[in-house]
């Protein structure tokens, strides 16, 4: 799910973090994913780097409530990505950006060169999503990052629950989500994990139940809500509190999974920048897209080249310079929910 991933980002800067506290023994704990050669494109400190982070939805550990929630790796088979996200870094400005790429999105799978859905495409392992990636979005990927479905309550729990501004009261009865009460709301590892998995989201207002028609969209910008609130708050809890840290880090090993090219010294140079981050100033945004209908009668969504372009040129470390593109806006300066502390 990565996090839906939202909390990924946490997740990165400990995993990336703890290697300047607890040193190699840490370090090469880390789970590992074999990236086939020439998948990756190399990259050095002086340069921007995308790091891929996808959200496995594995359900192979889930049991009981979970599997009637999410369903158990029976009734789900193979792995797919409810959430895939490219977090730019850039070494000489400290910039943080993250591109929301929506699972739906048609493309032509690489290796297989047929025409799917995006998150069909890790079913096939990580080199075959980033060269599809690569492929159709024409986006340099340098480094991944996985983070499993079933550790997501943990991370969360590690750093006791994130505040989020609720504006009405929501429920979503396939996730489990139950928000009665609007306003600033802590949310915990379950809920957490059912807010940011929830495609049948329906809030209370002016009487009655109201669905979000915008399905899979409506979850990105609820997932990069609770991003730029798990970011902001993580900062604030672990700072320079070591029980916190190694209670971080803890939850963090046990599910993230690296590329097999990203070294220590790399990791290390990435925790210094991100210690440096004001959470408040990573900007976000989300590929733009428009809906359609694949050839099976799917809903599905479609690229819009022409919006997405001047964005895409943006991770690519391009100066958008004469760019008029709506999507050049960071979805951040859209979102007008009050903050929580």
């Amino acid at each position: 799910m990565l996090l839906g991933i939202n909390v990924a980002l946490a997740g990165i800067v400990g995993v990336i973090g703890f290697a300047l506290v607890y040193g190699n023994s840490r370090f090469n704990s880390i789970d590992r994913a074999t990236i086939k050669p020439g998948v990756l494109n190399p990259t050095t400190p002086e340069t921007p780097m995308n790091i891929l982070l996808v959200g496995s939805d594995s359900r192979a550990k889930f049991t009981g409530k979970d599997q009637k929630s999410f369903g158990d790796a029976v009734a789900v088979e193979g792995q797919r990505s409810d959430s895939m996200m490219v977090v730019h870094v850039d070494p000489k400005s400290s910039d943080i950006m993250v591109l929301s790429i929506p699972r739906d999105l048609w493309v032509r799978l690489a290796e297989v060169n047929i025409d799917d859905k995006i998150n069909q495409s890790f079913d096939g392992g990580p080199s075959r999503l980033i060269a599809t990636i690569e492929n159709n979005l024409g986006l340099t990927i340098n480094h991944f990052v996985q983070v499993d479905f079933s550790g997501f309550r943990d991370v969360v729990d590690a750093i006791d629950g994130i505040s989020l501004y609720i504006p009405f009261p929501a429920r979503d009865p396939i996730t489990g989500l139950n928000i009665p009460n609007a306003g600033c709301t802590k949310l915990v590892g379950d809920q957490a994990l059912a807010y940011v998995r929830s495609r049948g989201y329906v809030e209370y207002r002016n009487g009655r139940w109201h669905k979000d028609p915008t399905a899979d969209l409506g979850r990105i910008t609820r997932q990069q809500r609770f991003l730029r609130q798990t970011f902001r708050q993580s900062v604030a809890k672990i700072g320079p509190n070591p029980v916190a840290l190694d209670r971080m880090l803890t939850s963090v090993l046990k599910t993230v999974t690296v590329d097999d090219t990203f070294q220590r010294s790399e990791m290390l140079t990435l925790a210094r920048r991100l210690r440096s981050v004001d959470p408040d100033k990573v900007l976000t945004y989300v590929l733009p897209v428009y809906t359609d209908v694949a050839p099976d009668s799917r809903s599905i969504l479609r690229l819009s080249q022409q919006e997405a372009t001047d964005l895409l040129n943006l991770f690519n470390g391009f100066s958008p310079d004469g760019a008029t593109s709506d999507a050049i806006t960071p979805t951040r300066d859209t979102d007008n929910t009050p903050p929580c502390n």
